[in-house]
């Protein structure tokens, strides 16, 4: 199982919206994926919640408890995992990138975000994982992109050649308990987290797509975890995939 965590210490960011738009779009691609939610605004768990157990499954969790979680994941044939995390925390930061083979480091093209990246980084460096700056909602047909990918680039900073731009699709998506790849197939926020996930994948040597397991069944279950906190079970699902269930 690959696992890509998305650390930011700045707020908004984008750093959930990265995480489930990466998570669902792993599912539309075969991938069996739990997103862990370790910040306790809870968004991402939120946004699960309000999905009426269509996937991925989006666990609330805690960085100490991070390798055990992954560990039962795996066991349950989950495929890959996502890891949200909370803002101005630096240890979990760091604990959830030492679990991670990649980590994405969102931030705006503008100063008060770039000057943010370096806590996260500096977090991916300690745990030895590989860490990349995604831009993200950058201004459409504006220079910002270019000049602050020049910027990072310039000073040995590693930054993902794909930029997502500020739309409202973004928004329209959440409100609805959905992502762009989902809201607006073929629109282009849902192109950008296409080639966003496609980048990815290179990154950490996974194919694209990947067949749907059929191993999974439907009594299978994520076993409870001391000190984290599992979604309620999901309702029936409206795909035609073998049903999984999270309980506590």
């Amino acid at each position: 199982m690959k696992a890509v965590a998305v650390i930011s210490q700045k707020g908004g960011a984008g750093k959930t919206t990265l995480a489930v738009s990466l998570s669902a779009l792993a599912e539309q691609h075969g991938y069996q994926t739990v997103l862990f939610d370790l910040d306790p605004q809870a968004s991402a768990g939120k946004w699960g919640a309000r999905r009426d157990g269509v996937p991925p499954d989006v666990v609330d969790a805690h960085a100490p408890r991070l390798p055990a979680a992954l560990t039962s994941a795996a066991k349950q044939d989950r495929t890959l995992a996502v890891i949200d995390t909370a803002p101005h925390a630096n240890k979990a930061a760091e604990d959830a990138a030492r679990v991670a083979d990649i980590v994405l480091v969102p931030a705006r093209p503008d100063l008060i975000d770039l000057e943010a990246i370096g806590e996260s980084l500096e977090a991916a460096s300690r745990a030895g994982r590989p860490a990349f700056v995604v831009l993200n909602a950058v201004p459409p047909n504006h220079p910002s992109g270019d000049e602050a990918a020049a910027s990072l680039a310039s000073n040995g900073i590693g930054v993902c050649p794909v930029r997502i731009h500020r739309r409202q699709a973004f928004s329209n998506a959440y409100t609805e308990a959905k992502t762009v790849t989902e809201w607006e197939p073929g629109g282009k926020a849902a192109q950008e987290i296409e080639a966003l996930w496609s980048w990815l994948c290179g990154q950490v040597g996974i194919p694209e797509h990947q067949q749907a397991r059929t191993t999974t069944q439907p009594n299978n279950k994520m076993p409870a975890m001391p000190e984290v906190a599992i979604a309620a079970p999901p309702k029936a699902r409206k795909t035609a995939r073998p049903k999984r269930v999270v309980t506590a």
